[in-house]
């Protein structure tokens, strides 16, 4: 497995998320479920996400 790595900038902060994926089409699915959870949490809104790069 490798690790991808994104940067997520909200309102109130930047964030680096490491994803253990096999894929990158499943990394981009892990994101995309985790910003899910973060809306209907704490009413947080993503600018921005950006990929980074892969850890081996």
């Amino acid at each position: 497995m490798k690790q991808y790595i994104f940067t997520v900038n909200t309102n109130k902060m930047q964030r680096e998320l490491i994803i253990n994926a096999k894929g990158i089409t499943d990394a981009v699915e892990q994101v995309k479920l985790i910003m899910k959870f973060a809306r209907v949490k704490n009413s947080t809104q993503a600018k921005n996400i950006q990929f980074k790069g892969i850890k081996y």
